[in-house]
């Protein structure tokens, strides 16, 4: 056999092992997701009114950390509009541990069930847990 085709050779055996490679890091990943599954029959929206996002570093920091939560499906914050959406799996998680992920991040959860006083106390976080200015992020205003 030829220089030239040990060389073509060796190329080809190297890039069915990179492939081969990949291909099985990709498949792991895929087996970690369904080891979670979500019951989409219990999948609730909430909508949380929710103070303190001053930026976009505030929204990512509330997406971030509520998306980490098992059974959260989709989450959507909004520092305009002062609210975030979370979509999630009644059987895995309740709305009131997600909302403490808010609470513990640094912002205020306003509630105002229907027949309850508009005026009621916001459930928020100590200081101490407050980073930037209104917003908790970290983002410097």
């Amino acid at each position: 056999m030829s220089t030239l085709h040990k060389k073509i050779l060796l190329k080809i055996v190297l890039s069915l092992g990179l492939l081969l490679a990949f291909s099985a890091c990709c498949d792991s990943k895929d087996e970690e997701k369904e080891a979670v599954k979500i019951d989409n029959t219990k999948v609730l929206k909430m909508v949380l009114n929710v103070q303190g996002m001053t930026c976009e570093g505030c929204e990512a920091t509330i997406q971030n950390n509520v998306s980490k939560l098992a059974g959260v499906v989709s989450v959507k914050a909004s520092h305009v509009d002062k609210t975030t959406t979370v979509d999630f799996d009644t059987t895995q998680i309740s709305a009131a541990q997600i909302e403490k992920v808010i609470i513990e991040t640094g912002y205020k959860i306003i509630s105002t069930p229907e027949g309850s006083d508009e005026n009621e106390s916001p459930k928020v976080a100590p200081k101490s847990v407050m980073k930037c200015g209104e917003g908790k992020c970290g983002h410097a205003e």
